[in-house]
């Protein structure tokens, strides 16, 4: 077992999503295999077309996003590559195309992201509501505070939530040093901070 320093251990989080305040959105999204998931956390052992193409509605005159599509997050190989030089190793990667149907635009330089990891820390005082019970015994939440117990995140840098499995969590100390090094427009990442106990 590997020894994380207290920094990590300690560690916030924040619930991440693409750009809230973006009026561009990828369209339709490739389809996957019937028993291919992005959100169990679990690697994707499964043979995927290769790029993965994305309909996307932009044209060259605007800046593309860096992260789109929280269910099947979508990255550009330049948010993958600040992220892994920060110290986030479980991500596994998919080539991506983003394609403007329309135009027949397409940019290649993205991937499709599965984050590895699927993490139980939910601490009873989230305000959280049960919906659903999985077949192995879990319970699938609806949450409207988060409150994450820090000690049972164990210092990841990012997962996702076991709770609300469409949920994922980056460590704070990643994203204000993303916010350091972020080009001109931003990484398009919205991020709501979660309370730690």
């Amino acid at each position: 077992m590997q020894l994380q320093s207290l920094d990590t251990m300690a560690r916030t989080y924040s619930h991440v999503v693409p750009n809230i305040y973006s009026e561009l959105d990828i369209g339709e999204e490739p389809e996957l295999p019937a028993d291919v998931s992005f959100t169990r956390g679990e690697v994707i052992r499964a043979q995927l077309p290769s790029p993965l193409v994305y309909d996307v509605p932009y044209t060259e005159d605007e800046q593309l996003p860096h992260f789109e599509s929280p269910i099947v997050p979508v990255m550009s190989s330049r948010l993958v590559t600040a992220l892994r030089k920060l110290g986030v190793d479980n991500l596994q990667l998919f080539p991506a195309e983003l394609c403007n149907l329309q135009t027949g635009q397409v940019w290649k330089d993205f991937f499709a992201v599965n984050v590895v990891g699927l993490i139980s820390c939910t601490s009873s005082l989230s305000d959280a509501a049960e919906v659903a019970t999985r077949p192995g015994g879990g319970k699938l939440l609806t949450i409207n505070e988060l409150v994450i117990d820090a000690a049972k995140a164990a210092g990841a840098p990012i997962f996702r939530l076991a709770e609300s499995p469409s949920k994922i969590l980056l460590a704070t100390d990643i994203l204000d040093a993303l916010d350091r090094t972020a080009p001109p427009g931003g990484w398009g990442i919205t991020a709501y901070p979660t309370r730690n106990v």
